[in-house]
């Protein structure tokens, strides 16, 4: 309840002892609760706080702590820690008696160690307190087992004393003279609304009552009785004030109190009430209705108690139509959309007003729309009608129609009605089933929402990154002339565009038309006008409907890009029936390898029609440089299915190929995307760990903060932290680490590294030339997969080794992301300054940020093993330009996870070669010294020498003699001797996948011609 001053003074009784001999003994008990308690009848409280409210003394009555066992009041803390400055705040917080003289005492005892109490002199301005000097007196030495006297002399009659108690028990105050003032006082305890509603109906004459009941408390020290001045009520309507206050605008009735009520008593409910008229009623400035508070006012103190906000309903129909939370008024249109049958809508009729709606008429016009509500009826008041609307279908085509609504005391509604029943010949899509259709091809960020929409058509298809991936239509045939109709709007606040392309057959793409919120033109622009609420950077954008009236007749296939966009009601030309159809839709083949190191390539083969492609009726392929140098398993691909695929080869030449991935089958043929690949040369290598792993639950950290969609980092790995060899190469990086939970993001990565002096980072990052100076390692895309398991988040296999000079190492890396992950990489906890990183969603800036240092995995080079020696004939003359070649057997390499032996692949061989120069001599450095290998040597005019040759005890010295050759066309080995699945090599020891056609071939260690 909050003290107004609507009669223009604090009512005050006068009644005093007179001057004469005064205490107070404190033993009735007080009432601490309220901060601004009066200790005794006739005095005051100057309540302190120190700038917060919630800061204050805290009082507590005591019945039998005081002197002889009596009542007493203990006062606490004269003071505070305030812990946004760090300082102690003291308080003044005073109990002011009333004007006394002469001799005054105050029976005082300590509660703690830091009891004290202090008086002031305080005077009255208003209705307010003022505390000031302090009076002196002698110290009598306050004590905590007894009651100490404290005495103040000579003080002039008249005199307001204010007593600052800390951390004591006061009692029994005296005054040779005091000049006691009782006050009266009045609260209203509680108020009960009649009607308990925001909105309040007014009856035929179009009034309304505002009635409550009240409770009143005698809070003052006095009696009250009926008559007295100021004993009455008052119902006002109320204002705003000053900050959140309300004041009193007009009293709209006042009626007297008939009851008597002593101290401290609580009357008997009392009801009051005022008959309004709705006319009468002024809206507050600001408002468009005429809502209003109104306040119960008690006429002794002043204080009001709000009874409730009314807004009077007038005594007349108040009508409204809407859909859901979309309203319909006159001139609006409903727009059923696109239907492929008949379609079915529901306007609902309101009647807001608080006198009944009689409604005459309801009329559709146009053909193809119906109702089936019939006039004349009646909406009650504070009820709804529902009016059901249709769209038939018996012709396709456009549709227009008017719903009219007439009524009496109100305006009529016109609603224009709009449609389209399709043409079942053609493709339409509307992802009402919340679903991206079976035959649709999702290539990356596409997804079915319905986020802040709502209606019959409220699914769409949005890509709400910033991303290329595309959604492409099952092959359509296209007329001349037909064109192609689709729906599209922004995706939130954000920059927002559509591209549509075209393409015969789904890999060289034409831009047909692009739709951008900022096209300068206003057909292609995305609207920035929304329906229902405005969410910031959520706002969901209102749909247009755009043609695109250029695709080229004939088949051919659609595609829609979004950059944060969403698509709907896709519609146009004729779906081209098939039996079969696939796509590659994921491809992974790596853009580097490593000579005699598996070559390992995913993809994804996905099933476009409900044709199920039996096991082994397809194949699936790796083509590298042309030729087949895999082949995967062909499992059933189920309707609609997609299956993924994996391949694994060994190249052994260092070069760029280009390789693809291919499936073929009865009907269908789909190849993956062409990748250009780098092999680089293989070396021996060993792995290091780079710092130790102590920590990992840092999100945002080196070597990469991929819970921003940028992030970027410079460390430093010092000579001792990498333990490693100068001249040793580098050629596989690995970080770890682990999620809340198992997620995927793909971005663009850049790693570059430098051999440097420095110890420390050096602001790298916001120096362009000084990145442009190092080695870039890394430029392509990556994707990071990241599981609630410790994983190798991110993996880098350099193309071409980086070689350590062994000074330090500096690492820095940038990515973009298309998204978001939680991931805590791994990091060395006791190491700090040589890690420093910067992230964020949009812009990267500012200054960089300390970081552990991120735990790093090396794959670095060794020494080669080797093979050598000089290679003769039976007479001792060497035998130049022989053609050494060392195969890798196909023997056990471990136990697999069952414990069973683990073969190496038969087709997955490692191959050296070397050729013996002018002398015969030969060496051959073996990388891969653990495998045991099969050896061949080769020249012309000699027979093929083969051998075997292990490495357990490293280096390997052996010369070899070749016999000469006694064949000269074909081998004369017998049917019976020959092994047809015996490998095939060519004259230069290289393993071929099929005999050739012609030409000489090596098999069984015997040359053959095809002729």
């Amino acid at each position: 309840m909050r003290k107004i001053f609507l009669l223009g003074v604090l009512s005050l009784l006068a009644f005093a002892t007179g001057a004469q001999s005064y205490k107070a003994d404190f033993n009735s008990t007080v009432d601490t609760s309220d901060p601004s308690f009066k200790a005794n009848p006739g005095w005051a409280h100057l309540v302190s706080t120190g700038g917060y409210s919630y800061q204050k003394v805290t009082y507590t009555y005591v019945a039998d702590g005081g002197v002889d066992a009596s009542g007493c009041l203990q006062a606490g803390d004269q003071g505070y820690d305030d812990w946004w400055t760090g300082s102690t705040v003291a308080l003044n917080d005073l109990l002011v008696t009333p004007q006394v003289g002469g001799t005054v005492t105050l029976q005082v005892k300590k509660a703690t160690s830091t009891g004290n109490v202090k008086f002031y002199k305080v005077t009255k301005n208003g209705a307010d307190w003022v505390m000031g000097d302090e009076i002196t007196f002698e110290d009598p030495g306050l004590v905590s087992f007894d009651f100490t006297p404290v005495e103040l002399t000579d003080i002039p009659e008249g005199t307001y004393i204010g007593i600052r108690a800390e951390n004591v028990l006061i009692d029994d105050f005296t005054a040779t003279t005091a000049n006691v003032v009782l006050t009266r006082g009045l609260t209203i305890a509680q108020v009960t609304p009649a009607v308990d509603n925001n909105t309040i109906d007014c009856d035929e004459n179009n009034q309304f009552t505002v009635k409550a009941t009240v409770v009143l408390k005698n809070t003052g020290e006095l009696d009250l009785n009926p008559g007295d001045e100021g004993y009455q009520l008052q119902i006002a309507n109320m204002k705003p004030g000053t900050g959140a206050d309300y004041v009193v605008d007009e009293v709209l009735v006042t009626q007297p109190v008939n009851v008597a009520l002593a101290v401290g008593q609580e009357s008997e409910p009392i009801e009051i009430s005022v008959v309004l008229n709705e006319a009468d009623v002024v809206a507050l400035p600001g408002n468009d209705n005429k809502a209003r508070r109104y306040d119960v006012v008690e006429g002794v103190t002043g204080t009001t108690h709000v009874i409730r906000n009314y807004q009077p309903i007038a005594y007349r129909p108040d009508a409204s139509l809407f859909e859901g939370m979309t309203e319909y008024a006159t001139g609006s249109t409903l727009n059923f959309g696109l239907a492929t049958g008949e379609a079915a809508r529901t306007l609902t009729l309101y009647n807001d007003g608080a006198a009944p709606l009689q409604v005459t008429a309801v009329t559709v016009e146009g053909e193809g729309f119906a109702t089936t509500l019939v006039a004349p009826f009646t909406v009650d008041k504070h009820s709804q009608v529902e009016v059901p609307l249709t769209m038939t279908s018996a012709t396709p085509g456009a549709k227009t129609g008017k719903l009219t609504i007439e009524g009496t005391d109100i305006e009529p509604f016109i609603v224009n009605l709009t449609g389209e029943v399709l043409d079942p010949d053609k493709w339409y899509v509307n992802f009402e089933n919340g679903q991206l259709p079976a035959n649709v091809l999702n290539i990356d960020s596409w997804e079915v929402s319905n986020s802040l929409v709502t209606g019959e058509n409220k699914y769409y298809a949005v890509n709400s990154k910033n991303a290329d991936g595309k959604l492409i239509s099952p092959l359509l045939q296209v007329e001349d002339g037909e064109t192609f109709g689709l729906d599209a709007a922004r995706n939130y606040d954000t920059p927002s565009a559509v591209r549509i392309y075209y393409s015969t057959d789904r890999k060289e793409w034409t831009l047909l038309r692009t739709l951008d919120a900022n096209a300068e033109n206003d057909a292609d622009r995305l609207t920035d006008t929304y329906t229902g609420y405005a969410w910031g950077s959520n706002t969901k954008y209102d749909f247009t409907r755009f043609t695109i009236d250029n695709v080229p007749a004939g088949q051919g296939y659609l595609a829609f890009e979004a950059s944060n966009a969403r698509i709907d009601n896709l519609l146009g030309f004729k779906v081209v029936a098939v039996e079969h159809d696939a796509f590659v839709t994921l491809a992974d083949i790596p853009a580097a390898g490593t000579v005699n190191t598996p070559f390992n390539v995913t993809a994804n083969l996905k099933n476009l029609t409900e044709t199920v492609e039996a096991a082994g009726s397809y194949t699936a392929r790796l083509y590298v440089d042309g030729a087949m140098v895999a082949e995967a398993e062909a499992t059933e691909l189920a309707a609609y299915g997609e299956n993924a695929y994996s391949f694994s080869t060994l190249i052994h030449e260092q070069g760029t190929f280009e390789a693809y991935v291919e499936f073929a089958g009865e009907g269908f043929t789909a190849t993956s995307d062409v990748v250009t690949v780098t092999i680089g040369e293989e070396l021996a290598t060993n792995e290091v760990q780079v710092g130790t792993n102590n920590g990992s639950d840092t999100k945002s950290a080196a070597p990469l903060t991929l819970y921003n969609n940028k992030s970027e980092s410079e460390t430093v790995y010092t000579a001792q932290d990498l333990g490693i060899a100068a001249g040793s190469k580098i050629s596989r990086m690995v970080f770890k680490g682990h999620g809340t939970t198992a997620k995927s993001v793909t971005g663009t990565l850049k790693v570059w590294l430098e051999n440097t002096e420095d110890a420390a980072p050096q602001d790298v990052l916001l120096n362009e030339d000084a990145i442009a100076a190092m080695t870039q390692v890394y430029n392509d895309s990556y994707t990071y997969d990241v599981t609630r398991d410790e994983t190798d988040v991110l993996v880098l296999n350099l193309a071409i080794p980086f070689e350590y000079t062994g000074k330090n190492l500096r690492v820095v890396m940038h990515t973009e992301n298309s998204g978001w992950v939680t991931c805590y990489f791994e990091h060395d906890k006791n190491v700090t300054g040589q890690s420093v990183y910067r992230s964020h969603d949009r812009t990267i800036s500012g200054a960089c940020i300390a970081s552990e240092l991120p735990v790093m995995y090396l794959t670095v080079s060794t020494e080669a093993s080797t093979m050598a020696g000089r290679v003769t004939d039976t007479e001792g003359n060497a035998v130049a330009g022989a053609t050494v070649t060392l195969t890798s057997r196909a023997q056990t390499a471990g136990d697999d996870a069952q414990g069973a032996p683990r073969r190496v692949s038969a087709g997955n061989q490692v191959v050296y070669t070397a050729t013996t120069d002018a002398q015969g001599n030969y060496s051959v450095d073996v990388f891969q010294s653990g495998l045991d290998y099969d050896v061949m040597v080769t020249a012309d005019g000699y027979k093929p020498y083969n051998g075997s040759v292990s490495f357990a005890n490293g280096n390997v010295e052996s010369d070899i003699v070749l016999e000469p050759e006694d064949v000269t066309a074909v081998t004369d080995i017998t049917a019976a001797q020959a092994d047809e699945n015996a490998p095939i090599y060519d004259l230069m020891g290289r393993r071929l996948t099929a005999k050739p056609s012609q030409g000489i071939y090596i098999q069984n260690g015997r040359k053959h011609i095809a002729r």
